[in-house]
Formats: structure tokens, C-alpha cells, sequence
């Protein structure tokens, strides 16, 4: 029979058991990618600037585009659009002299309470965006990251 799965109280969609379950057996259930949504991410620029006459800090800035194609993702409003919930991962910095924004965003970010508590924790920020059937929607933003002249920055985690 029919599964609605539910990812803490977010609906995620539909699954399908070819046999029964009983109260208390486990069972695995496939949670894949969907064949119906294609996913494209791009980086579209990159630009670092050294410090210069007006400043002693150094930047470096990242363009992203996201595209998604929904070619009959599943499960679908009537209408065949689908909803997907896009999580860009944004650097935390552990040193208070860098700095790291997110600007030219194509989508606003999600600002409810879950989301934020996300963002803040762990650097993760999240957009929604509707995807009609046979059509394609972009999400862009920029990520920039500026630091003192003579400091030198890692990646972490």
C-alpha cells in the first residue's frame, strides 16, 4: 500500500510497500533521487580582491546558480508542480575578524524559526521554491568572505 513520509513535520512524499507491513517490523524504505527533478548546480563566478588603497581587507566572492527542471517529479500539486526546499551549506566563521555573506539572492531564504535555528547552528541556508511541470527555475546567489590583509584562512569541519 501507499506510505506518506514525513521528514520531522515536513511532508516529503509518497512511497509504495509491495507487501504488508506489520506494527513494529522494520522494513527499508527508498527515499532516492527523483527521476522526474533534474538538479544542476554551477558555479558561475569567482573573484578575489586584494587589499587595496581604501582597504586592509581581502575578499574572495563565489556567484552560484541552482537550476531545477521538473520533467514529472513526484508527488505533484494537480497542476504537476512540485515544491523543493534548496540547503546551501554557508561558511561559519570561527574567527570574528571574517566575515561571510549572502547577497544577489534570486529567492528570498526561508526566516521561520526551524530554518534559522539551521542557518545560525550550522551555516545552512534554505530556500523553497515552486517548480511547474516542464519548466525550469533558477536560484542564484553570491557567497562572500572577507578577512584582514595578512591573516591567512582555511577551510574547517
Amino acid at each position: 500500500g501507499e506510505a506518506a513520509v514525513y521528514f520531522g513535520q515536513d511532508y516529503v512524499g509518497q512511497s509504495w510497500f509491495g507487501e504488508p507491513v506489520l506494527p513494529e517490523q522494520e522494513f527499508t524504505l527508498h527515499l532516492g533521487a527523483d527521476p522526474g527533478l533534474k538538479v544542476e548546480r554551477v558555479k558561475t563566478e569567482e573573484l578575489h580582491e586584494d587589499p587595496g588603497l581604501f582597504s586592509k581587507r581581502q575578499s574572495n566572492t563565489v556567484a552560484w546558480r541552482v537550476r531545477l527542471t521538473n520533467n514529472g517529479a513526484q508527488p505533484a500539486r494537480a497542476d504537476g508542480s512540485v515544491d523543493v526546499l534548496v540547503r546551501e551549506a554557508v561558511p561559519l566563521p570561527a574567527d570574528e575578524r571574517i566575515e561571510v555573506g549572502v547577497s544577489d539572492e534570486g529567492a528570498e531564504a526561508l526566516a521561520d524559526e526551524r530554518w534559522l535555528e539551521d542557518l545560525q547552528e550550522q551555516g545552512i541556508r534554505t530556500w523553497r521554491l515552486s517548480v511547474p511541470r516542464g519548466a525550469s527555475v533558477d536560484l542564484t546567489f553570491r557567497v562572500t568572505t572577507r578577512w584582514p590583509e595578512k591573516t591567512a584562512i582555511e577551510a574547517g569541519r
